[in-house]
């Protein structure tokens, strides 16, 4: 069938949320570099990612606790 339903476990999802937080990050600083004229830097890039990762991280296990009530 076409249309079977997929399996979307909640790691899955953390995948997919930080790929596209990272993936904004990425365009944000690419835009900014063409339009503002703003220097794009993989350090400051990596440090945004990490500090994305270490924020989402603990609100996502909160959320799955909270849904597991």
């Amino acid at each position: 069938d076409v249309y079977k339903r997929q399996n979307l476990s909640s790691i899955k999802i953390f995948y997919v949320i930080i790929l596209i937080m990272f993936l904004i990050f990425l365009f944000e600083m690419i835009f900014a570099d063409i339009i503002l004229n703003y220097n794009f830097d993989y350090y400051n890039y990596i440090k945004l990612c990490i500090i994305g990762v270490i924020i989402i991280f603990p609100v996502f296990f909160l959320f799955s606790k909270i849904d597991n009530i």
